[in-house]
C-alpha cells in the first residue's frame, strides 16, 4: 500500500513538473520569437529587473525614456529588407523612422542626441572627423533638420564622437552617457552604446541601451 501511495505521488509530481516545464518553455519560446513581449509603449515603461532600483535622470535621460516603442512582435530588419538574425538579442524596437538605410552606429547616437536638442530648442552641433564643427541653422523646419543630420552622418563617426565627448569613469556613468570605441581602439571596429536608464542592485548595474541596426534601433539589456 505504501509503495502504491509513493508511486501515486511520484506520478502526480511528474505531471505537475511537466506542466510547469511546458509553461516555462512556452514563455521563453514566445520571448525568443518576438520583441516587446509586454507591449510597452515607451522605453521608460520597461520596468527595472526584480531587486534593482532605477537611477534617476533628467534632461536627455528623461527624453530617452519617452521614446516610443513599436508594438509586440515588431522585427529588427536589415537594410536589405530581410529580417535580422538572432531577434532574441533585441528586447524592443524604437518607433522612430530612420533617415537612411545606412543610419547605424555613431549615426544613431547622433540622431538621439540631436532629436532631444531639436525638441527642446537647444543649439545643435557636431564635429566631423577633421574636427570641424557643423552647426544646425534651419530653425524649426523638420525637413532642414533631417537634411542636416544626413550631412553629419556622412562626415562624422565614432572617432569624431569620442574626440568631442567628455570622459567619465564607469562607476560615475549616468543615463544618456555613451560608451564609445572609435575605429581601431584595441583592434575593434567603431562601436557605441548609450544607456537610456540605469538600474542598480548592490554594486551591479543593469542598463537598457539603444543600439542601431540597419532599419531599426533595438533595445538589448546588459549587466555590469
Amino acid at each position: 500500500m505504501k509503495a502504491k501511495k509513493t508511486m501515486k505521488w511520484g506520478c502526480l509530481s511528474m505531471i505537475v513538473l511537466g506542466i510547469l516545464g511546458a509553461i516555462a518553455v512556452a514563455f521563453f519560446y514566445k520571448g525568443s520569437i518576438t520583441t516587446n513581449p509586454h507591449n510597452y509603449q515607451t522605453i521608460g515603461d520597461i520596468p527595472a529587473p526584480s531587486g534593482y532600483k532605477r537611477v534617476a535622470g533628467d534632461g536627455f535621460a528623461k527624453y530617452l525614456r519617452t521614446i516610443p516603442l513599436k508594438k509586440e512582435g515588431s522585427k529588427v530588419m536589415l537594410y536589405t529588407g530581410g529580417k535580422a538574425n538572432f531577434q532574441t538579442l533585441a528586447y524592443a524596437v524604437v518607433d522612430m523612422p530612420l533617415l537612411s538605410n545606412a543610419e547605424q552606429c555613431a549615426d544613431a547616437c547622433i540622431r538621439l542626441r540631436a532629436e532631444y536638442l531639436y525638441n527642446t530648442g537647444q543649439t545643435i552641433h557636431f564635429q566631423d572627423v577633421n574636427g570641424n564643427v557643423m552647426y544646425y541653422s534651419g530653425d524649426r523646419s523638420r525637413k532642414a533638420f533631417e537634411s542636416y543630420l544626413r550631412k553629419v552622418y556622412g562626415v562624422a563617426s565614432t572617432f569624431s564622437l569620442k574626440r568631442e565627448m567628455g570622459h567619465r569613469k564607469l562607476k560615475d556613468m549616468q543615463p544618456g552617457d555613451c560608451f564609445v570605441f572609435a575605429k581601431g581602439d584595441h583592434g575593434r571596429p567603431g562601436k557605441w552604446d548609450m544607456p537610456s536608464w540605469w538600474s542598480m542592485w548592490r554594486s551591479t548595474r543593469m542598463a537598457i541601451r539603444p543600439i542601431s541596426w540597419p532599419k531599426a534601433i533595438r533595445l538589448p539589456a546588459i549587466s555590469m
